[in-house]
């Protein structure tokens, strides 16, 4: 093997390693539209999460997450009442909230 093969192997390996590490990355991470981390943790699986707004959001808005990596499908969440929002089965991955008009209060992880 010339340098150069060896230099383009070793290249596409570490691709791969690093690829292989963002997707066995058990955490859940939320992000606003800032890119501010609204909430974390480390879960390992699908989570329920909550989002608290700091004011009413009409009930004629949607509030929705999408992954960040562009690989899994965006997720409606569930309006629980004026000022908290649900999401349902959130895997592990980094997750933007779509809207940003809205302001977030809190933003918690939990077991579904």
């Amino acid at each position: 093997m010339d340098f150069k093969s060896f230099l383009t192997t070793a290249f596409f390996v570490t691709l791969l390693l690093a690829g292989v590490a963002n997707a066995i990355d058990p955490r859940i991470r939320i992000i606003d539209s800032h890119g501010l981390i609204r909430g974390q943790a480390l879960t390992g699986k699908q989570s329920l999460v909550t989002v608290i707004l700091t004011s009413p959001m009409n009930s004629e808005k949607r509030l929705n997450i999408s992954n960040t990596d562009g690989l899994l499908p965006e997720i409606e969440g569930e309006i629980v009442s004026e000022q908290k929002v649900i999401f349902h089965g959130v895997k592990p991955g980094t997750w933007r909230i779509t809207n940003s008009q809205i302001g977030i209060k809190e933003v918690t992880i939990s077991s579904e």
